[in-house]
């Protein structure tokens, strides 16, 4: 089976059981779990006949210009010659069953909210006098 599709049927997955055609023309195997082994950076599959495949490899990388990486869709980026090499040395760990700690400044974020929502206030005034000048010149043409 292809990388693109063993991934396809991974995103199906939401509690079904899946099958697959063995290599060799074989048996249909059903796919009755995945697991992430989280020392060898792994996702591996459990399949009906107790045999258990590395389906995934999750490789954490870091970049010299991580803003020159090209946005693909989603939260997966692509390397340019500007970002330069990947470096896997040193980049820490993926952790099971965790959650990832907020990356923003809340005070930022919180001024910049307070910003947003006075620009907001005061264009909607803005809308509020064109409509009552707008209205008191067709009172004026009547």
């Amino acid at each position: 089976m292809s990388t693109t599709a063993m991934s396809t049927a991974l995103l199906d997955i939401h509690g079904l059981r899946h099958t697959f055609p063995k290599a060799d023309g074989g048996e249909l195997l059903v796919l009755d779990g995945i697991e992430l082994q989280v020392a060898q950076g792994q996702i591996v599959g459990s399949f009906s006949n107790g045999q258990t495949v590395a389906l995934a490899s999750v490789t954490v990388a870091t970049f010299n210009g991580q803003d020159s990486l090209q946005p693909l869709n989603g939260e997966a980026f692509a390397a340019t010659p500007e970002s330069g090499n990947p470096n896997f040395s040193g980049t820490g760990a993926v952790v099971g069953s965790s959650l990832e700690a907020s990356n923003v400044d809340i005070a930022t974020q919180f001024s910049q909210l307070i910003v947003a929502q006075q620009a907001y206030s005061a264009n909607a005034r803005v809308m509020t006098t064109a409509n009552q000048m707008i209205q008191s010149l067709l009172q004026v043409i009547q």
